[in-house]
């Protein structure tokens, strides 16, 4: 059994759902927190939750394919979702591409759940003959990057665990700062990844100090 949030068909609908894969149904259930992260997914649940649905969905959601690794080494890994079981479908890779990434900084813990909840609407709606569900499943791949930044989201998830707090300051991606010793000052090491794209580079709101929020590498 897997637990969902349940897409809203019906915006007075605040209840959860769960597929039954045993016997391949759907069941209402009691609302719950999405994680155990005060309602947010942990970084071991991340990669738990979304292997599941791939496992249960492989019509929808494909396996997760590796396109890099962090500057810590750890993998970072993307899910094609499409589906091409309907009538006159093209591959996925002949479909216009939408890329969503996932928590750039490790305190925006609301865009991997939004994105989730993205996922659970187009699976749900799916089944249920959502007209808006099904055009997006034939028409389009969507990417998704649901830990673009597994070291900073890996370092929030540590923290709470050892201090039942989730620190909305953590904003790096964790990696070594060379030649500055942050962590000595009590500041966050690492690049904020929002300011480090080519696009605009070192433009307002990013900084040159490596010990800032805003640093951009």
């Amino acid at each position: 059994v897997i637990n969902f949030f349940r897409p809203s068909l019906s915006l007075a609908d605040n209840n959860s759902v769960r597929y039954n894969f045993q016997n391949n149904s759907w069941e209402d259930v009691e609302a719950k927190a999405f994680g155990t992260m005060r309602g947010f997914l942990t970084y071991e649940e991340v990669t738990d939750y979304v292997e599941r649905i791939q496992s249960i969905f492989p019509e929808i959601i494909s396996s997760k394919t590796q396109f890099g690794t962090s500057e810590r080494g750890t993998p970072l890994y993307s899910f094609a979702i499409g589906s091409t079981s309907f009538s006159g479908s093209s591959a996925l890779e002949d479909r216009p591409t939408i890329v969503i990434a996932s928590l750039l900084q490790p305190n925006h813990a609301m865009s991997l759940n939004q994105n989730l909840y993205l996922l659970n609407y187009l699976i749900y709606g799916y089944f249920h003959a959502d007209p808006l569900a099904i055009y997006i499943l034939k028409e389009f791949q969507i990417i998704l990057s649901p830990l673009t930044n597994p070291d900073g989201y890996k370092k929030l998830s540590d923290y709470y665990s050892v201090s039942n707090r989730l620190d909305r300051f953590f904003h790096k991606n964790n990696r070594d700062t060379p030649g500055s010793d942050c962590l000595a000052i009590n500041k966050e090491q690492g690049v904020n990844l929002n300011h480090n794209f080519a696009w605009k580079f070192g433009s307002f709101g990013s900084s040159d100090d490596p010990c800032s929020s805003n640093y951009r590498g």
